[in-house]
């Protein structure tokens, strides 16, 4: 059959589906009504899984060169195919006409088009050749799973086809870990690349240690974001690591089976903290090896606590005696303990304490409290029963 005539027939055939949206359904017995919403919704998988062996050809030949397009996806735009869309039906085009077990399952229909995406997303250039090795074992997998489950699959996949593609030479994905600083205006920015378990068991302490505020939050809650950096900055100012000492609730749970911890891949295994995704299994392997991230507390030496005004920052003995007097930060509805407490001058300068680093002139106060009032002008207040505020500027 010559194009012209395909064509054809799918205009025919546009026709009449296009006729189905004007049949009067209100009157069909339920189990009918079911019978052709399987039948269309059949139909739809055909001409998918027709478009994507249209694609796979028209891509192979170069056909999108026609009219001066440089990519295929590019042609796709031009012609009103959103640019995500484009991106998916040429990523799967390319996996059904490079791979033949997977074109054959698709037009068998042992797997759908949604499979295929799944799958598709997941094969890229360096996996391509582990693909071919493990395309039996995934397109089985793919027949007895659903779209969602498929992905999941093909995610643990990509980690452990990443993991081989390291094997031998570790240093080069290890030596891509590091932290950038850059200027943006009158900020600083940061930029971090790194190992997933790494970053799980940060994102595990930062927001450990800075959970959600209530919402009657002086200045209004933070968002997750300021959370994380406010967490992050006083790890940097006041904790530190103590050799020797572990802490459990800072450990992170990793589910793994046993086929991918010894170097295979099951279709229905699992390598991937939960909550935060799939890990590769290298990684999996040094964290049960005794790998954690904790964070603790050094104890400060003894000091004495009232220095007057001749000392102008508060000593850790005082700092301490501040803080566990009022609880951490003094706030009303502020749960911080002391350790993520900072230690606020109450009077820095002028009477009744001529601004005196004593106990009396302290107080103790969260760094997104001790911000606002440094920098957003908020001030703190004491009512009659002891109990401490922040007004507006």
């Amino acid at each position: 059959m010559r194009a012209p005539e395909v064509t054809d027939e799918i205009e025919t055939l546009c026709e009449r589906v296009a006729l189905l949206a004007d049949v009067d359904r209100g009157c069909w017995p339920a189990e009918d009504h079911s019978a052709v919403l399987l039948a269309l919704l059949a139909l739809q998988e055909r001409v998918s899984a027709a478009a994507v062996m249209a694609t796979a050809e028209w891509d192979r030949r170069e056909s999108w060169r026609v009219d001066g397009s440089l990519t295929p996806k590019s042609w796709l735009r031009r012609h009103g195919v959103p640019e995500q869309d484009a991106k998916r039906v040429v990523r799967s085009a390319r996996l059904a006409g490079r791979c033949e077990d997977v074109a054959k399952a698709l037009r068998a229909g042992d797997i759908t088009a949604g499979h295929l995406d799944a799958l598709a997303a997941y094969v890229t250039p360096p996996r391509a050749k582990l693909f071919d090795d493990h395309s039996e074992v995934l397109l089985d997998g793919a027949r007895n799973l659903s779209v969602d489950d498929t992905a999941a699959m093909a995610r643990r996949w990509a980690a452990y086809a990443d993991d081989q593609l390291n094997r031998g030479e570790p240093a080069a994905r290890h030596g891509r870990r590091g932290v950038w600083f850059g200027r943006t205006g009158d900020l600083e920015e940061m930029r971090s690349l790194g190992d997933p378990i790494d970053f799980a068991a940060l994102r595990k302490l930062l927001d450990r240690m800075e959970p959600p505020d209530p919402k009657a939050t002086p200045g209004g809650p933070r968002s997750l974001s300021q959370r994380r950096y406010d967490a992050l900055i006083a790890l940097a100012e006041g904790s530190l690591p103590v050799p020797g000492r572990r802490d459990p609730a800072h450990t992170v749970n990793v589910v793994i089976d046993a086929d991918t911890l010894t170097g295979g891949f099951n279709p229905y295994g699992r390598s991937d903290i939960p909550g935060d995704g799939t890990v590769l299994p290298a990684g999996v392997q040094r964290l049960l090896c005794g790998s954690w991230i904790g964070r603790v507390i050094m104890d400060a030496k003894g000091e004495i606590l009232d220095l007057g005004r001749e000392a102008r920052f508060f000593s850790p003995a005082q700092q301490r005696a501040i803080l566990i007097r009022d609880g951490g930060c003094a706030f009303d509805g502020c749960n911080r303990p002391p350790d993520w407490c900072d230690v606020h001058h109450l009077d820095p300068f002028g009477p009744p304490t001529n601004g005196a680093t004593d106990l009396a002139n302290g107080i103790g106060a969260c760094r997104p409290h001790h911000t606002m009032i440094h920098e957003r002008g908020w001030r703190p207040v004491q009512d009659e029963d002891g109990t401490w505020y922040l007004l507006p500027p």
